[in-house]
């Protein structure tokens, strides 16, 4: 192996670092897995699966010190499995199996490496070389446990945990056989184990992630596409597409290999950077997009949100199965929902009743393996706050009080973000708001704000999310920064008053955040910034957020949550009276929950659904009046009735079926339950648990719907009158 020169890098880089090792055994098994060529799947799969294994606490129990026991420490079990979580993301991503598990021998060893490469890169000299994958017993902390996992593992200083395993598939930096993405999503690897150390002023955060388990040279389990590619083909979010591409097939020799490329179907010129040859377990053919640093973080012209269609051609392959591969990758913009809307959302009449376990539809993506339910209570008030106390919100800051008194502030303080003397890239200083709120059509944020000494490292964003428990925040403001270093800045000295509008997030459910974010800029090696405390002392330096006022949206809270399982209708009885709002969810990938979908609002009628008084079908209909009309007698066993009727403004006729317990049919108007087929007269019915009417209505009576409020719960063993209710809503 060669050596590797490792110069001591500035405050805040992320440097990555090369592995090498083999070994043999073949397993087999299922694991986490994604449809790459459905959009809306790998979206959601993105934001709950990648996002689930963002945020956390390392909780991290060792010590820098020479001398006390267990220096390594452990870190917390919720950190390691996020971090697991984000290696089969990747894996099922690529089409190769996402069934990895971190073994506890494993996760220890791991953990003595990630503290030894941490002190051995501080004691270090600016230009000493070094090879983290070859410890020796005069590094400080050395274990010969802790020596085996830095040979066989990826090795990362500056990112840790589910971070380190982004960075290990990006291989930024000079990496250009990129062995770090290669062997994390390497087929019939499937038992790994990681460990991290958190870093201070003096050493840098280190993740140690072995993924070597004796599989190496195994033979390849069934693959989603017969090849692992970075991007992979089908719907890829434009975040985790990186400078390097690669590709990797079984047994392939990339020696005379060739790549053509197109965007949006005109020529993409492209670079390779490695042709692997033969004898090579899992090497991949990598190249680059002309004009693009591959040591690069991102890939700037994807940095919009702009889709774009690539189609890559492999020419030349010898050894593999194909000696040419063709695939196309769909770059796309994940916090874009796909069209026609694809949330869960629930259906049903505009009232339901306080006695009754009423029936409701709550209808979820195709690809969901589960159904939620969450009925919410709200409150419409116009929000201000002058952030004279902080009470109506959650800080996550890293040093100083965020109320602080601030020049100009017209309560006289302000909310005060800033990053502290001693940051890390990625780091943010928060100001979350406690509330959970829902939007109305022109929902408008205004707020009073100074952005004060600030370079373009530094960035200030106002982020919604809907879906809060995964991570996800969407900006929908943002003011960075322009001078190239801290000396450079200068002083934004007068409040600024901005209106930000919410505009697609009408009957959605968020949550809303101040963050100041501390972002390297695409490209760049250093980051600089302005930190908190200026050189009097004094906390003034940062953004400072002064009189939050929100207008035309609810506060709302949940009220109870229910599992609706798999079935489309759900039995739900309210948990109160009046106007109640409910919101349908869905899981998906092993019970992962989706984002909520929008809210729909009922009203509670009091008492238990029943039947009333019958009436002629030649009676017209009167507003406000409920009226039956009985459908025959159900007898034992399966049974069907016809029963045409005609009103003033509705015809058709009606087949009921079922001999089980009946359920409340709603919603003709939007096709739950009720299902219209305007210029059809046929009401279809389907046989199942209970009844199922589907119904025609005259087009001149779009408002008209019917339903079955109530009916014995024993519909076999005896004859029992039937009634279809109808209401003039």
């Amino acid at each position: 192996m060669n050596r590797i020169p490792m110069p001591i890098p500035p405050r805040g880089a992320r440097v990555l670092l090369c592995f090498a090792c083999l070994g043999t055994t073949v397993l087999s098994g299922g694991g986490l897995s994604v449809d790459t060529s459905d959009r809306e799947a790998v979206r959601q799969f993105y934001r709950s699966v990648y996002y689930a294994s963002e945020g956390g606490e390392m909780d991290w129990t060792g010590t820098y010190s020479i001398g006390l026991s267990d220096p390594a420490g452990s870190i917390s079990p919720e950190w390691t499995e996020a971090t697991r979580l984000r290696v089969n993301f990747f894996r099922a991503m690529a089409g190769t199996p996402g069934w990895v598990e971190f073994s506890p021998a494993r996760n220890v060893a791991a953990q003595d490496a990630a503290l030894m490469v941490s002190v051995k890169q501080s004691t270090l000299g600016s230009s000493e070389s070094w090879n983290p994958h070859e410890p020796d017993l005069t590094w400080p902390f050395y274990t010969p446990d802790g020596a085996d996992a830095a040979s066989k593992g990826n090795i990362a200083l500056g990112p840790v945990g589910a971070a380190a395993v982004t960075s290990y598939m990006r291989d930024s930096g000079n990496n250009p056989r990129v062995g770090h993405r290669r062997w994390l999503l390497h087929p019939p690897h499937r038992e790994m184990g990681t460990g991290d150390v958190p870093g201070s002023e003096a050493h840098l955060p280190a993740n140690v992630l072995w993924v070597l388990d004796g599989n190496t040279t195994a033979p390849y389990p069934a693959l989603r596409d017969n090849f692992v590619a970075w991007p992979p083909p089908g719907y890829v979010p434009h975040t985790l597409v990186y400078p390097r591409w690669s590709f990797a097939a079984e047994g392939a020799d990339f020696s005379d290999a060739s790549v053509s490329v197109t965007r949006d179907g005109a020529p993409f010129p492209v670079t390779i950077e490695h042709r692997p040859g033969p004898a090579a377990p899992g090497a991949h053919l990598v190249w680059h997009p002309d004009g693009i640093q591959p040591e690069a973080r991102f890939l700037d012209f994807l940095e919009s949100a702009q889709e774009r269609t690539f189609k890559v051609t492999i020419s030349g392959v010898a050894g593999a199965a194909q000696s040419e591969y063709t695939y196309t990758t769909r770059v796309f913009d994940p916090y874009r929902p796909t069209e026609p809307r694809h949330l869960a959302r629930v259906r049903g009449e505009d009232h339901l009743w306080s006695e009754s376990h009423n029936s409701v539809s709550v209808r979820v993506p195709s690809f969901a393996d589960g159904r939620r339910l969450r009925e919410l209570s709200f409150r419409t008030a116009t929000w201000i706050d002058d952030a004279s106390s902080g009470d109506r919100y959650h800080f996550d800051v890293s040093e100083g009080e965020p109320i602080v008194p601030f020049p100009g502030a017209r309560g006289g303080s302000v909310i005060l973000l800033g990053h502290p003397d001693y940051a890390r890239a990625g780091q943010s200083e928060v100001a979350g708001l406690k509330t959970m709120l829902m939007p109305d059509p022109g929902a408008t944020l205004h707020l009073r704000h100074q952005l004060t000494y600030a370079t373009r490292n530094q960035v200030a964003l106002i982020e919604v999310s809907t879906d809060p428990d995964k991570n996800v925040w969407e900006a929908v403001w943002s003011m960075r920064g322009t001078a190239a270093t801290a000396a450079e800045s200068e002083l934004m000295d007068t409040f600024e008053e901005i209106d930000v509008h919410l505009e697609g997030y009408e009957e959605r459910t968020l949550y809303l955040r101040f963050r100041y974010l501390l972002d390297p800029v695409p490209g760049s090696q250093n980051v600089e910034y302005a930190p908190r405390i200026d050189t009097e002392g004094n906390p003034t330096v940062g953004w400072a957020i002064d009189e939050v006022r929100l207008f035309n949206i609810a506060e709302v809270e949940v009220v109870g949550t229910h599992d609706a399982g798999l079935g489309e209708y759900f039995h739900y009885k309210p948990e109160q009276g009046g106007v109640i709002l409910l919101q349908a969810g869905a899981t998906a990938f092993g019970g992962l929950p989706l984002e909520w979908g929008r809210v729909r609002s009922f009203t509670v009628w009091s008492g238990e659904g029943h039947p009333f008084v019958g009436h002629s079908p030649a009676d017209s209909v009167n507003d406000g009046h409920w009226y039956s009309t009985p459908v025959g007698n159900v007898l034992a066993g399966m049974w069907t009735q016809e029963q045409p009727w005609v009103y003033s403004d509705v015809h058709g006729f009606i087949h009921v079926t079922g001999k089980d317990e009946a359920y409340l049919l709603y919603d003709v108007g939007i096709g739950s339950w009720l299902h219209v087929h305007p210029e059809n007269p046929q009401w279809f019915f389907h046989y199942g648990q209970g009844v199922w009417l589907y119904l025609s209505m005259d087009t001149r009576a779009p408002e008209r719907h019917f339903f079955l409020p109530h009916v014995p719960d024993v519909w076999a063993g005896s004859a029992t009158d039937k009634w279809i209710h109808e209401r003039d809503l």
